[in-house]
């Protein structure tokens, strides 16, 4: 009878746990599938939450988590906390929500799926040449593009779309279609504003169609930027690159560029293109005061560029440090650096990956 009555003692002390731990972890789809609420019942003892993003990638065998804070508002009985992700494949992330600080363990799991973004798979399964001039410039200068496409693994066709500068990218865009045989075929491209039959500054996106057999992806392009002069030419090389290393959204995105004004032998450009709607502050420090801070609102697929002085409205000083800001991520701040006596040109961007498999990216997990 004794061990009984303990038996029936530990299964009811079980059940006053399991009762206490009753996070009641429910969703409620805010828009489409892609915006969720995740709330749960707010638990005695509890001093905040933590909230864990769970994704397991079956192909690598890997699982990958991230987790944020989450504090309880005074006086709720429930704590509720939004989630989103966007992304160019279907995608289903594993929730899971722990009570923190509460007598015993507390947890509890829920399934989201996030259905394909169209528009998220139009900014991210391409690649980008962020700048290209095929047009005469200062001091005489006669710059030309030259472009290389590289077959990266079997079939591969797609379209090569200009964007010209200053203008928002529009699906009336000149494009020219490319198709590469194998990793032993190239494409090249001596003056693409020839390639393209217009002249002037902007910027290429790659465009791959899928196929079954290498699926969304782009060429290698090695993409040299140079000045044409009687005794030869000067110039410098560029990477293409995409989208999510710029993305706000993504993991620790690239969203700043510095660059100190040059003495007057050197002429300064700057440059923004964005894959998205962005914000863009300009900001010019001088013996470190700011003297311009300068905000802009740019277009998605749009090249912005001009003389550093244009854009920043004041006659700048060497020495003077500008940095191109876009808070909320969306776009390739860049430079330009051309030497006023030989229009030897120099172009810098943030290092980031070259992917040439743009089928899968997701942010906001």
């Amino acid at each position: 009878m004794k061990r009984l009555a303990f038996i029936l003692a530990a299964a009811v002390l079980a059940a006053d746990v399991h009762a206490a731990c009753n996070l009641n972890l429910q969703k409620s789809d805010l828009g489409r599938g892609k915006r969720w609420e995740l709330s749960w019942s707010v638990i005695s003892g509890a001093t905040g939450y933590t909230l864990e993003s769970i994704r397991v990638d079956e192909a690598t065998e890997t699982t990958t988590i991230r987790s944020v804070d989450v504090e309880p508002r005074g006086g709720s009985l429930t704590v509720k906390k939004e989630v989103a992700v966007l992304t160019s494949v279907p995608l289903t992330v594993k929730y899971r929500v722990t009570a923190v600080g509460a007598s015993e363990p507390c947890s509890a799991t829920i399934d989201v799926s996030y259905p394909a973004d169209t528009a998220f798979q139009r900014m991210t399964r391409k690649s980008v040449i962020p700048f290209v001039g095929s047009t005469l410039g200062a001091n005489g200068s006669n710059f030309k593009t030259s472009l290389r496409l590289r077959g990266t693994g079997g079939v591969q066709k797609g379209e090569l779309i200009f964007h010209p500068v200053n203008t928002p990218g529009h699906d009336s865009d000149p494009f020219i279609t490319y198709s590469l045989q194998g990793t032993s075929s190239i494409i090249e491209y001596d003056d693409i504003g020839v390639a393209f039959g217009i002249g002037g500054i902007a910027s290429i996106d790659i465009v791959p169609d899928f196929s079954q057999g290498n699926g969304w992806t782009v060429p290698a392009a090695e993409v040299r930027i140079f000045n044409v002069a009687p005794e030869g030419t000067y110039g410098t090389l560029e990477a293409q690159t995409q989208a999510y290393d710029y993305l706000g959204e993504s993991i620790d995105p690239v969203k700043t560029l510095s660059v100190t004004v040059p003495q007057p032998q050197l002429r300064l450009n700057l440059a923004v293109r964005t894959f998205e709607e962005a914000a863009l502050n300009i900001e010019v420090r001088r013996e470190g005061v700011v003297i311009v801070s300068k905000d802009m609102q740019l277009a998605a697929d749009f090249l912005l560029f001009n003389s550093a002085a244009v854009l920043t409205g004041i006659d700048l000083h060497p020495g003077d440090i500008i940095t191109l800001s876009l808070p909320d991520g969306g776009g390739v701040p860049l430079y330009t650096l051309t030497d006023n006596e030989t229009n030897d040109p120099a172009l810098f961007m943030p290092p980031v990956r070259i992917d040439l498999n743009v089928g899968e990216y997701d942010v906001g997990f």
